[in-house]
């Protein structure tokens, strides 16, 4: 199981070694959800008459891929029951903050967006990864000294082990690729 948690409290277990590395070069997308519901996009989960009132609706303009999500492990489960799941969905949802999930309809996509805005939220869109199924990309790893963290939470620990194993999963593909180059060179002299 890639993630355990119980929303009363707040605890996260993550394996972070069970966290898919096909994120780590997304970065945000801009996206204009004003527009569009139900033929360009739209939030793949049921919802309650009070959750209809956008509780998950994006709202600020950017979406952030989550590459082949319904062909992965986590998410092929949690798609494949679509009322079943949502409870699960959603409760994943509402522990990363403010991050919502979306189906781009058009290219048949998934990704997470955010549902609230305000300040640096890097931290719930890298819990929201987390949450998905992926170590969080390059982009969002410089995380934010938010005042009065508790950076020894379980939510906020597992968010800097994953990002931590999101930079070493670059620089092992940075490693290759100079191996690479050197081979190169070492062949032309």
């Amino acid at each position: 199981m890639i993630a355990k948690f119980n929303t009363d409290v707040g605890i996260i277990q993550v394996d972070t070694d069970e966290l898919t590395c096909h994120a780590v070069t997304s970065e945000s997308v801009w996206y204009d959800w004003s527009e569009g519901y139900a033929d360009k996009w739209e939030i793949p989960l049921s919802r309650t008459e009070e959750e209809e009132d956008e509780k998950f609706d994006p709202m600020m303009n950017y979406y952030y891929p989550l590459p082949d999500f319904e062909h992965s492990a986590l998410g092929s489960q949690l798609l494949s029951e679509y009322e079943q799941t949502s409870a699960e969905i959603k409760a994943r949802l509402d522990l990363a903050g403010s991050v919502t999930l979306v189906h781009l309809v058009e290219s048949d996509q998934y990704a997470l967006a955010l549902r609230g805005g305000g300040m640096d939220l890097r931290w719930d869109i890298c819990r929201g990864y987390i949450l998905m199924g992926y170590l969080p990309p390059r982009h969002f790893v410089g995380l934010p000294d938010l005042a009065g963290m508790n950076l020894d939470a379980p939510k906020n620990a597992i968010v800097i082990e994953a990002c931590r194993k999101s930079i070493q999963v670059l620089r092992g593909w940075l490693d290759a690729d100079e191996r690479e180059l050197d081979l190169l060179v070492s062949k032309r002299h």
